[in-house]
Parts: structure tokens; sequence; C-alpha cells
């Protein structure tokens, strides 16, 4: 690539530079270090050695000598996903020289893959100390934070800063047209990657792994009960005046203390005395007094509808009801079972 890139240049610099007022010494000494400033920056561009698929720190280090400090750089490969675009969410940026490097350190700890396919070089601006070179390359890559894997095929335009010393450096990388980088691993187009998305067929939120929240209430729809609505999560996504569930299932444990005592109102009618209604052939009868038993009860709730009502309502069609069917059983201390089974209909 180097030995191409040379003779292509040595043989467009002669009528390029005309008129200038260089030497031709100095004319083929720009031309050869622009010619080895730009084959480093192509071949270190990857951040790896060649052969190689892990960053090499030195590499990065040289590469990053290439700009000049001020030096503005549009990162035409590590896109920043924007949630809040109506469009195409993953935005290419112009960033600092150390933004661009550090980004790239930081994101692409494997390197990036790049194939330069065309480059043209213009000196027309060499008397101004500017020479221009515009590079057609594919650059592809998979992100460390997020797992993106972008690919994009782009022309830059690198501008490339001729000092008094014949000394170069890029000063500038600009996009020519309008590039788009590509996403290979997210098809909705929603920041989660396809691996990881749970509704890879809709775009959704990143919070929400990947999962569309129509009433913004911070669950996806796919658990919102009322997925138009906005409520709580408590409420399974369901206002405070809605029922969160058909069915509510409800129980209780208690213990009780009942009076009892005999009364025998037909006796007292025939003027019986209480010795003699205490009596009997068999023996004695007395009254039972205070006994205590436990209780256990169980509900089954049916809600029909979603929309509650508060207070109690008499049974209509246009009131949610409530079906309750309670199931009471009463233990003495004497282990006797009596149970109790009442269905009662009432609104809510």
């Amino acid at each position: 690539m180097k030995t191409k890139l040379i003779l292509f240049i040595l043989l467009i610099a002669p009528v390029l530079i005309q008129g200038q007022d260089l030497s031709n010494k100095d004319k083929a000494l720009i031309s050869t270090k622009v010619d080895t400033l730009l084959t480093s920056f192509m071949t270190k561009g990857s951040l790896t050695k060649p052969g190689k698929i892990k960053m090499d720190d030195k590499t990065t280090s040289e590469f990053k000598k290439l700009f000049t400090l001020d030096a503005q750089i549009f990162d035409d490969i590590n896109a920043e996903f924007n949630q809040d675009l109506s469009g195409y969410p993953y935005v290419l940026m112009t960033k600092t020289r150390n933004e661009y490097i550090e980004d790239l350190v930081f994101e692409f700890e494997n390197g990036l893959m790049i194939n330069n396919k065309r480059i043209n070089v213009s000196y027309e601006e060499l008397d101004k100390g500017i020479v221009k070179a515009a590079i057609e390359r594919d650059i592809s890559g998979i992100t460390k934070s997020r797992s993106y894997h972008f690919f994009n095929h782009d022309t830059i335009l690198v501008t490339i800063a001729v000092g008094a010393d014949k000394s170069v450096k890029i000063k500038s990388i600009e996009a020519l047209g309008n590039p788009q980088v590509k996403i290979k691993n997210d098809d909705d187009l929603d920041g989660v990657v396809d691996a990881t998305d749970e509704c890879r067929k809709q775009r959704g939120l990143i919070a929400l792994r990947g999962c569309p929240d129509s009433d913004g209430d911070g669950i996806a729809d796919k658990n919102d009960e009322c997925p138009l609505v906005a409520g709580t999560k408590e409420n399974g996504g369901c206002p405070a005046s809605t029922f969160a569930y058909s069915y509510v299932l409800s129980g209780s444990i208690g213990y009780q203390f009942n009076n009892n005592s005999i009364k025998t109102p037909e006796l007292d009618d025939l003027a019986y005395n209480s010795l003699d209604k205490n009596r009997s052939n068999t023996g004695e009868v007395s009254a039972p007094g205070y006994k205590g038993s436990l209780t256990l009860s169980g509900n089954i709730a049916y809600y029909f509808g979603k929309k509650k009502i508060t207070g109690i309502r008499e049974f209509h069609s246009d009131f949610q009801q409530q079906i309750t069917r309670q199931f009471t059983t009463l233990v003495d201390p004497v282990m006797s079972l009596n149970p109790m089974m009442g269905l009662t209909i009432t609104g809510v």
C-alpha cells in the first residue's frame, strides 16, 4: 500500500504544486512526509499491529502523534446513540484529538477493521501550508460498552498542516457527503443489541431492555395491564382507580370468645321454675358460659372489568362487581367442627 501511495503522490505532485514558491527539493520533501503521514494514518488507525486483533498501546500512542494538539476529528465509526431522535438514532460527531483517541481506546479494545479503498491528494493550497487528502474506506468495529457492531463506508477529507520546518501533521478530518454509520446487530434501532433485546421487532427503551412503554410510566407494554394509561408498578401499570388483578385471594386466622346460655321461653310460659328447667331424668343441665374457638377463613374475589368504584354499591351492570365466596371454620376447645359457608355479592 505504501509503495502505491508514494508513486501516486509523486505522479500528481508536479502538477498540483506548480507555481508555488517552493524549491523542487522542498516539494519532494513535503511530498515524502505527506506520504509517510497518510500511510501511518491508514495503517495505525486500526489501533493494532499488522496481523493482530488486539489494541496495541504503542501503536495507539504513535497514532495520536499524527495529529496537531488542536485537531478536530470527525469520528466516522464510534457513533453515539440518541434516544430522543425520531429519525436515525446513531449519530456521528466531531471530537477533539484527545476525545477521539480516548473514545476509540475505551470502546474498541480489539481494534478496528479498516479497508482503505481510494485516496486522492491535493496540493492546491500548499502556498497556505495546507495539503488535503480524500480517503474512501470501509471501517468496522464492536464497542465494549454496549456491544454495538458498527460498519461504515464513507469518504473522509483529511487536512494536513505543513509547518515552516516542513513538518506535517493532521489538522482536521471532515466527512464528505452525509455518512451514516450502520449497526449490524440492532434491527429495530432502539439502542439494545438483538442478543439482549426482549422486543426485537419493536423500537423500545434501553432501560426496559428494548421494549416500548406507550404511556411513559416506566413499565414495558408487555408487562403493563394498562399500556395506554400511566399507572404504578404496584398496581400492574394501572392507575390507583383500577383493579390490578381480576382474582384476589385472601385469608385470615384468629381466636374468638362466645358467651353461651340456655334460653327456654316456652318453659317460662308454662310456669316451670329454673330448677325444673335445668333437671332431667338423666342429670342436670348447665349453661355453657364463655367458650373460646379458633377461626380460620379464606376469600376468593373476582372483579368484573378494570375500573374501581369506591364505596358500597348495589349490584348493577354499570358498577364493577366483587363476588366473594367465604369459607369459615370454627374450632372450639373440644375440637368439634362447625363449618359455615356464605355467598355475598357486593359492589366495590
